[in-house]
């Protein structure tokens, strides 16, 4: 019984420490129209295709993580678009300050007219990392809004949680 009981309470303060460890944070980035951008049509009904694009973004509010801040990111989108609507999935590689990186995997939706985006939000996961930011995890949600030529400020909020380096 008082076995049960000590793991139960290990258990707890493990669990507690996790939380306890999330940094919440904000960032803002400015993103070039999409190039490459691929599209394919699918005949099923007028306007529907599917989408490969990447884009360039810079970090307009930085977000800082551990030592260094966000500097730059290249985002990849494959979308299903419809006339008034894109759903897609992508990977989001933000290079750091130090030159170090971190993974985002995202999903989006973003409204449409005539197949051009107007605004956008979803989730994101924090995957992994490279260097300092290795073992990097988190989530958190972003918006953004387009502008006529493509490009677009993306609104991100969430938490991660950066493990301390082996030996500290």
């Amino acid at each position: 019984m008082i076995s049960r009981f000590l793991l139960a309470t290990s258990l707890l303060f493990v669990a507690a420490g996790a939380v306890f460890a999330q940094t919440p944070f904000s960032g803002e980035m400015q993103c070039t129209p999409p190039s490459p951008s691929y599209s394919v049509d699918i005949p099923d009904t007028d306007g529907h295709s599917a989408i490969l694009q990447q884009t360039t973004c810079n970090w307009t509010q930085q977000v800082q993580i551990g030592p260094t801040k966000t500097a730059q990111s290249v985002a990849t989108l494959s979308a299903d678009v419809m006339p008034t609507k894109l759903t897609g999935n992508g990977v989001n590689v933000i290079t750091m300050g130090n030159g170090d990186r971190v993974v985002i995997v995202f999903h989006t939706v973003i409204a449409a007219s005539n197949k051009l985006p107007q605004s956008a939000e979803g989730t994101f996961t924090i995957t992994g990392g490279t260097g300092q930011m290795s073992g990097i995890t988190g989530k958190g949600t972003f918006t953004g809004l387009f502008n006529t030529d493509g490009s677009a400020t993306y609104r991100l909020q969430g938490e991660f949680v950066l493990p301390k380096p082996a030996g500290q």
